[in-house]
């Protein structure tokens, strides 16, 4: 969808945003379903490739529910907690108009020039001279700023790594009650 104004750069970014969204719960599924196939393979590793497609399919609807339930509840603490979130990750921290005087009047000039509200602004400390600027609703724009430092590349590895651990909690979550329930109709036969 080509974008020629304001209202239709907002319209095409909520456009994406809802794919973006449904893509969030597509790309679970497909995580559960590899999970199940993975843990089929273990279980049973001498079965036929279309007896772990079905039996994996057979998982995948079983903790459907679970997958669906996790996903939501991700997007509502994403929602509800988004900007927290990205302070925590960022180290993104509130500055004032007495701690720095130039940035903030360039951003103020800027909003009263184009007729928007002033956002929050912050400064995180980062290895790299970057902007961003986010919001849900027009009450919660913040503008973010980088200032450029040495000493972050060790949390920046650790968030991720924590990441990486809670993606693989998550996805064992899901993958366990419907190998669990697999293996009682398997044996219950």
């Amino acid at each position: 969808m080509a974008a020629y104004g304001l209202y239709t750069h907002i319209a095409s970014n909520k456009f994406r945003s809802m794919l973006l969204l449904a893509g969030l719960f597509l790309l679970i599924y497909v995580l559960v379903y590899a999970g199940a196939l993975l843990a089929e393979v273990f279980i049973n590793s001498n079965a036929s490739v279309d007896y772990y497609l079905r039996a994996a399919f057979r998982d995948l609807i079983t903790s459907a529910p679970y997958a669906t339930v996790i996903a939501a509840l991700w997007i509502v603490i994403a929602y509800f907690f988004h900007q927290k979130i990205i302070d925590a990750v960022t180290g993104g921290e509130d500055v004032t108009r007495q701690q720095e005087p130039r940035l903030y009047n360039l951003l103020e000039n800027l909003c009263i020039s184009r007729g928007i509200p002033m956002p929050k602004l912050k400064i995180v400390e980062s290895d790299a001279l970057n902007a961003y600027t986010g919001m849900l609703a027009l009450e919660s724009v913040r503008s973010t700023f980088q200032r450029v430092t040495a000493s972050r590349t060790a949390r920046v590895v650790g968030l991720l790594i924590i990441f990486i651990i809670a993606t693989v909690l998550i996805l064992v979550v899901m993958v366990v009650p419907a190998v669990r329930a697999t293996t009682t109709m398997r044996f219950a036969v």
